[in-house]
């Protein structure tokens, strides 16, 4: 999805997510804190974006005792946004408070939830899809808290998520959300986060939107910029000064096909990521800003396909490791 298109739709509902119909999954047993497994895995079907080329993963949650419905995950924003149709319940004020679950596991208090009373472009496309919100796991600073980091014990402390390319041939292949998932002894880089504080509930606040990466674009001089890994977005986007010099098409602010991109962690004597700019969404389109503001980069979704990317909420890191996170 592009940026400005998801702004428009949490913009919408402020203001007052390709699938074809989805089948219904049975919805596991209840689990509750005291029994909560070391590790809980949901499935993350692909789903071609609205007004989009891009792909998006989508997971299924329940709200209260209501059906499940899918929401769209998305690590670029902060808390649950819910469409016409995925809930039925009281709302005051644009926002809702219901219990949540999700593969089965429950938060441990009700979560608050922002209920879009009229319907944008946007959110009319992903309805017809059978997609019902927008789930932000991002875990910056926010008026409403990421529903995952409510969960009980390690399961609300670290996950780890990773997309898949759906080929024609296997429509049905999977993603993976990992509960509790642990980072592997040999991840290939990891990204510290500055605290932002602690919300009265104890859920720690990280700038997620700011982990430090260093860059180089074409031949720019490799440069540490704030760097936001955000799942929900579909393309590379540089800005600052620090990339006026990267070559780009007569198409405004795309990089030029072929352009080497690389992205390390601070002090890393090798690059973690790697790729060609190029034409498609979700792979390898970047886009730049040399006039706006201060340097940074959203990686948009393409790590969460090349990488299993795990968040830790009680340290405060994203780390970056190959290949699929196991379930146990």
């Amino acid at each position: 999805m592009r940026g400005s298109l998801r702004v428009l739709a949490l913009s919408a509902i402020a203001g007052m997510v390709i699938v074809s119909a989805v089948p219904a999954q049975a919805e596991p047993a209840s689990v509750s804190a005291a029994t909560a497994p070391p590790t809980v895995t949901i499935p993350i079907t692909m789903g071609k974006a609205p007004l989009s080329d891009g792909a998006n993963g989508l997971v299924r949650i329940r709200l209260g005792s209501g059906k499940p419905f899918l929401v769209m995950l998305d690590t670029g924003s902060v808390g649950l946004r819910v469409f016409p149709g995925g809930w039925s319940g009281d709302v005051s004020g644009g926002f809702a408070t219901a219990p949540f679950s999700i593969g089965g596991v429950k938060t441990t208090e009700n979560i608050k939830f922002q209920v879009a009373p009229t319907t944008s472009k946007y959110i009319s496309a992903w309805r017809l899809q059978g997609v019902f919100g927008i789930l932000g796991v991002g875990v910056g600073r926010s008026p409403l808290t990421n529903p995952l980091a409510l969960l009980p014990r390690q399961l609300g402390q670290r996950w780890s998520i990773h997309f898949v390319r759906t080929p024609a041939s296997d429509p049905q292949r999977q993603g993976a959300l990992v509960l509790g998932a642990v980072v592997p002894g040999n991840a290939q880089a990891t990204f510290p986060l500055t605290s932002q504080g602690t919300a009265a509930n104890g859920v720690r606040y990280w700038a997620d939107h700011k982990a430090q990466a260093c860059w180089t674009v074409g031949r720019t001089v490799n440069t540490c910029v704030d760097t936001w890994f955000d799942s929900g977005f579909h393309l590379t986007r540089v800005k600052g000064s620090a990339f006026a010099d990267v070559p780009t098409t007569s198409r405004s602010g795309v990089v030029r096909t072929g352009t080497p991109v690389t992205m390390s962690a601070p002090g890393a004597a090798f690059s973690v990521w790697s790729f060609r700019a190029g034409q498609t969404l979700s792979r390898n389109v970047i886009e730049v800003f040399s006039n706006k503001g201060r340097s940074s980069i959203n990686t948009g979704n393409v790590p969460y396909f090349d990488y299993t990317v795990t968040y830790d909420v009680n340290r405060g890191f994203i780390s970056l490791s190959n290949g699929k996170q196991a379930s146990s």
